[in-house]
């Protein structure tokens, strides 16, 4: 393994030496190429693993050795250091600071010439006197007291006044003199941190005055380009798009909702043969029921669901014509229609009556009697029931149009008035014993 001598002659001179022995300690550096010696005679410096002999106290170890008599140190301890050699007091026109003797002080001190030393200027100052700052450091400013005082924050930098900003801190960006943490609209911030005003026809924009983000009214963001129209493209939120995504399409525009109807999710006004189902047009109402088009849970009161398979939907909701105990409105047209019933008996009265015509001439023929007599009463008969007829057939015509309805169960229902009465009563007495069923049916 290399010692440290070894390593350090082939750092410093790019060749290697054996190992100095222990009569030969050290390496004297000032012969070429360096060897091993008896003692030294020059400056020397030694720690626990190097001797070292050389001319001079520079170059033997990275940083900084002083001359102390003959010997090389790395600290002159309570001396000072005058010019690398360390003393006991600096000259009478040198100063000191910082236990090193100068002849001028450094930047960022005074002279004090009363005790000869180095005086440190108050913060933020680089060069001063006794009394006030000349130069301030990079980033402060000397104030009218002749002090140096720091950009006032968000300010990296400023220029001429603290609060006047030439630079900004992280996440903010230089808006004229003034750093702010958004640009607002109309800009957008540089790589420099820099506001920077957008193109004319950007709202908003990025990186770029041309690349914008947001277009101003009347223009669509296609890309980073404000454009006039968005042609076969959809708008949304003042962008072309491809497609509306979860949106529907109405027009040319992407909304969040349609004012009627949606079928394929496009807004339509009507949805033609299609079913609604809650504002969707379908094709079916799969287990739902159609009432008027629309996909219903149940049917509405009045109407009821039938089996029929129509456009692949098990159930409409179909209309009832007539139901017992219904609605009022229902009895009354049922009602109606029934007070009308009579009217069909006295129409088979009426033709039943002009065979009389001919059936009572031949009937007292028949029994050698007048057959004038006969003809008489066949024409009176057939008169009375013809007159009847036409009676009924007014009155029927007046019910139909005014729905009044035949809601009586039994002859004791006087509540009724007394033309709707005696239909009801004439209604039982046109029906026999043998239709008992159909007249329980329609009084009921």
């Amino acid at each position: 393994m290399k010692n440290v001598q070894q390593m350090f002659i082939e750092k410093q001179y790019k060749y290697c030496v054996e190992e100095c022995p222990e009569d030969k300690p050290w390496l004297d550096l000032s012969k070429r190429p360096p060897e091993c010696s008896t003692n030294c005679t020059k400056y020397r410096y030694e720690n626990d693993t190097i001797k070292i002999c050389s001319t001079d106290c520079t170059g033997i170890i990275d940083g900084n050795l002083y001359k102390n008599n003959m010997t090389c140190v790395e600290d002159c301890g309570e001396l000072f250091v005058n010019k690398g050699v360390c003393v006991e007091k600096c000259g009478e026109e040198e100063y000191e600071y910082d236990r090193t003797c100068y002849s001028k002080c450094p930047q960022g001190t005074f002279e004090d010439t009363t005790n000869n030393k180095c005086v440190m200027c108050d913060t933020g100052c680089s060069s001063c006197t006794k009394d006030e700052c000349i130069i301030c450091v990079k980033n402060y400013y000397i104030m009218v007291d002749g002090t140096c005082s720091k950009c006032q924050s968000p300010c990296l930098t400023c220029d001429e006044e603290i609060n006047k900003c030439a630079s900004c801190i992280d996440g903010y960006s230089l808006n004229g003199t003034e750093c702010i943490e958004s640009c607002g609209e109309g800009y957008y911030s540089t790589e420099e941190n820099k506001c920077e005003k957008c193109d004319d026809q950007c709202m908003t924009c990025e990186e770029e005055s041309t690349k914008c983000t947001k277009c101003v009214e009347g223009k669509f963001l296609n890309g980073t380009q404000c454009v006039d129209s968005c042609e076969e493209m959809y708008i949304d939120e003042g962008k072309c798009v491809e497609t509306c995504g979860e949106k529907y399409v109405n027009g040319k525009e992407c909304v969040e909702t349609c004012e009627k109807y949606i079928d394929d999710n496009h807004c339509v006004e009507t949805c033609e043969e299609k079913y609604i189902d809650d504002n969707h047009c379908v094709d079916n109402c799969g287990e739902k029921y159609i009432d008027d088009k629309q996909c219903v849970n149940e049917c509405r009161e009045g109407y009821y669901s039938t089996e029929e398979n129509i456009k692949l939907t098990p159930k409409d909701c179909v209309k009832k014509l007539y139901e017992f105990y219904s609605t009022d409105m229902l009895k009354q047209i049922s009602g109606s229609f029934i007070s009308t019933l009579p009217l069909f008996y006295h129409i088979y009265e009426a033709i039943d009556g002009s065979l009389d015509i001919v059936r009572e001439p031949l009937d007292k023929y028949e029994k050698n009697e007048s057959i004038a007599d006969g003809l008489v009463k066949g024409v009176g008969t057939w008169a009375i029931k013809t007159a009847t007829l036409f009676t009924y057939l007014g009155e029927s015509i007046g019910n139909i149009f005014s729905f009044k309805g035949c809601t009586c169960k039994n002859d004791s229902d006087i509540n009724l008035d007394n033309k709707e009465y005696s239909y009801c009563r004439q209604l039982r007495h046109m029906f026999n014993e043998e239709n008992k069923e159909m007249e329980e049916y329609y009084l009921k």
